[in-house]
Order: C-alpha cells, then structure tokens, then sequence
C-alpha cells in the first residue's frame, strides 16, 4: 500500500493511507466538517480518538491525520475545501503547524466525481526530489494559471517556492520555481543571482529570471571578437545584428546553461536579445582569440614520439602537468581539463576529460594531473584517473570522433583563473590508436 507522509520537519510521520479501511467497530467521533463535494453527495470529517477521519460518499473510512497529533501542544490543524485540480469540483486540504514553525504543512485529497471519492494526491519521490520544499506547504491556488503553489522557509533565510501543475492524468509536474544564486557547475563558470526557473513538462529550462531585489546589476563584456545576438533563445532566430570584442551589456536572464538574455546600452527604450553562451566561451575560439592573455599557470603535455624504448607504448603516454609560474599560491577549487582534437583537415572537437577539485599549488610548485596511457577496457579507449580518492578509467576520446590522425592540445578552465589555459605543445595519435598487448584488457 502506498504511503503519503508529511515532511520530517514535524519530528513525526503523519500517514495517510490510500483509502484505508478503519476498523468498522470505531467509535463514532465529532463531526467537525461537512462536505458536499457536489450535488445529492456528501461526506464529511470525523475528530476522535484516533485522529481525524474522512468519511468518504461511500461509506468508507479513510484516516487522514493520525492520533499523534492529537497529543503534541501547541499544534494548529486547518482544514480548507478548494478545487485544487481545477476539475470544477471542490477538493480538501488539511494544514498542520506546528509549534513554533513559520510554515504549514499541507495534504490535499483531491475529490473524484466518476468515482464519488476522495483520494491523497501523492508526490512521488521523483517530484519530491526536485522541489524547494520536499513535499506541500503553505499552498495556494492560483486560477489564473491553473496552478498549485507551494512556500516555504525551513532554514529561516528566506522563502522558497514550488509551483505545480496537473496533467491530462491527474499527476503533479514542476513548473515553476524559486532557485537560489548559484555558479554555473563547468566552464564558463558564469554567477546566477536568485531567480524563478521554468520548466517545461518533462523538465527542461525554459526560462531563468532574476527574483525582484535580485535583479543582475552587472555588467558584461563580450569576450570574442564577433558575437552573434538573437531574437529567442534559439539559432534559428538570428537577429542580424553582432556585438564585437569589448562591448558592455547587461545581463537580464538565462535560459539553462547555454543562453544569456542582455540589454543593449541605450539611452531609448531598452533592447533586449539573446545571446549564445557556447558562441561566446567556445574553448575553439578562444584558442585562436585570447591565447595570448598571460596566465600565472603553465599547462604542459609531454611529447613520447621520438622514445626509442617500448615506443609503442610510449606514444599512447598521456602526461600532463601543471605549474604555478606566479608569486602567490593557486587554489584550483572548480576546475575542468578539456582536450582539443584537431584532424588533418583542420577540424576540431572538444572533449571534456575530467573535473579537478580543491588542488592547491605554491609558487613555482609543479604539479602531476596525469601520467598514465591510452588503454582498451572492454572495447573501450580510456585513461585511468584518481579524482578525490576515487580511481576510475574516462574515455580518452570524444563520442563519434571520425578515424584519422589527430594533434591533441589540452585546455584547463576553473572558476580562480581569469582565462581558461592552453598547452603549448601538442601530442598526436591515431583514432582508433594501435595499442600494444599490455594496454588492451578484456
């Protein structure tokens, strides 16, 4: 049997089982709250000993808020008939504060008319898991969408808010909601102040927009030489216009990771486009466009083509090594290593390899990212890495990579550089590469 239960800030697990069936020989206990959900059919709430008891159109029992309850001082319990589903048909839902919270805990049993019953709306652990709040609280309709929202400030620090909605089947998805600021998780490591994200049915960003107070003050410089502005957040809309290398916008919103809504200076009305965050930070680009910017840290690739000794194994050897060529320490805390392929015929694919965490480099002090070869792991080509104490073996070489012979130059971006780090040298190898017996496992 399912169960549907309020969230663990109570400190008590309130069940409600779906239509569960009371003992018949209960004591009958005090009408507290009529209902007609419509016309000719009744039911109704019952308070005793056992806790609150909705007695369905039926006949049946089904045990909305247990005992515990009854017991614990200081607890407020509500009980409110809305169309929360919007079906025409009034619906209920039962609060619970407790002493001392700012927010009220919700349950909504949502009225059938096929079936004359009422039902627990269940937040399934999928939906549980990305919402602000875990489950329903403090919530609200709203018409005007066909909405459900749901508030909360557990921490104290400020208010979260979920908004829902139902689909053709009844069942609840995330529309809406409240996100705090945060740092884009990989390159370009761009900040997002606190914002309403919008979703789409199956759970992609359509929409990220700066809550009122939190609106992005900042400015930003375009960072390659010829940047492309567009009228919707997609490469089909392409306005024909162009920001060049310097020019200052102001950030207004994003949509996911990959598109940045900014103002245009003006001293009129305010022009609005968007622009393409992989048009702008495309690591391809800025290679040819912003190499030249001194970096305190040196990123170096070592070059095995000429070793006379086991030179079959030696020129699968990937060797990579960081050095801090400045006068204060480095701390790397969110950082990425890419590599860039580039074929014979000058094309270029990208390649993220691994994510570094927390490595603190002194002046002068070198330190070892890699030094371990191409291997063949069940038909696989990978490299073995140790990431926070974790080993593991990544794919050397991008998904769908065409065969031929490929330079490989590799490319650091983190959050505490000011640019992201090219190789000076360059290594090639063949793709698929003709390992050695000792580098190919089952």
């Amino acid at each position: 049997m399912k169960q549907f239960c309020f969230p663990s800030v109570f400190n008590i697990t309130l069940s409600l089982g779906l239509l569960m069936s009371l003992p018949q020989q209960s004591a009958a206990g005090e009408i507290i709250q009529q209902l007609t959900p419509e016309t000719g059919i009744s039911a109704h709430i019952e308070k005793s000993s056992e806790g609150y008891v909705l007695m369905q159109p039926d006949g049946s029992k089904l045990s909305i808020l247990t005992a515990d309850f009854m017991t614990m001082p200081d607890v407020d319990i509500s009980l409110k008939t809305e169309d929360y589903d919007y079906n025409g048909y009034p619906d209920l839902a039962l609060g619970v504060r407790e002493a001392g919270s700012l927010d009220i805990g919700s349950a909504v049993f949502l009225y059938d008319p096929k079936e004359k019953i009422y039902s627990p709306l269940i937040i399934e652990d999928a939906l549980s898991g990305k919402l602000n709040c875990g489950e329903l609280w403090n919530i609200e309709r709203l018409p005007e969408r066909k909405a459900i929202k749901s508030s909360c400030s557990l921490d104290g620090h400020y208010s979260r808010t979920d908004i829902l909605m139902f689909d053709a089947h009844k069942n609840l998805w995330l529309e809406e909601q409240s996100r705090p600021e945060e740092d884009m998780s990989g390159w370009p490591y761009l900040i997002k102040p606190m914002r309403m994200v919008r979703y789409d049915p199956q759970g992609n960003i359509l929409l990220e927009t700066p809550l009122p107070g939190f609106e992005m003050e900042e400015m930003w410089e375009v960072p390659v030489n010829r940047l492309a502005l567009y009228n919707q957040p997609d490469t089909k809309n392409a306005a024909q216009q162009f920001l060049k290398h310097g020019d200052q916008v102001r950030k207004l919103a994003f949509a996911g990771n990959d598109w940045m809504k900014i103002a245009l200076p003006a001293t009129g009305a305010q022009q609005e486009y968007w622009v393409s965050l992989k048009e702008a930070y495309d690591l391809r680009t800025w290679l040819v466009e912003n190499n030249a910017k001194s970096q305190p840290v040196q990123l170096s690739l070592f070059d095995y083509s000429q070793a006379e000794t086991d030179p079959d194994y030696y020129k699968h050897l990937f060797t990579l090594v960081l050095r801090n060529n400045g006068l204060e320490n480095i701390q790397l805390n969110y950082s990425e290593v890419h590599l860039l392929f580039t074929a014979t015929d000058g094309k270029q694919t990208l390649h993220k390899l691994y994510d570094i965490y927390n490595t603190t480099l002194e002046p002068d002090e070198k330190h070892m990212l890699d030094d371990n070869p191409v291997e063949q792991r069940s038909g696989n080509y990978v490299i073995y890495h140790e990431t926070a104490g974790d080993e593991t073996y990544l794919p050397f070489f991008p998904k769908g990579l065409a065969e031929g012979r490929y330079k490989i130059r590799s490319v650091l971006t983190s959050n505490s550089l000011t640019a992201p780090v090219f190789s000076a040298d360059e290594i090639e190898m063949d793709y698929p590469p003709k390992l050695p017996a000792s580098l190919i496992a089952p």
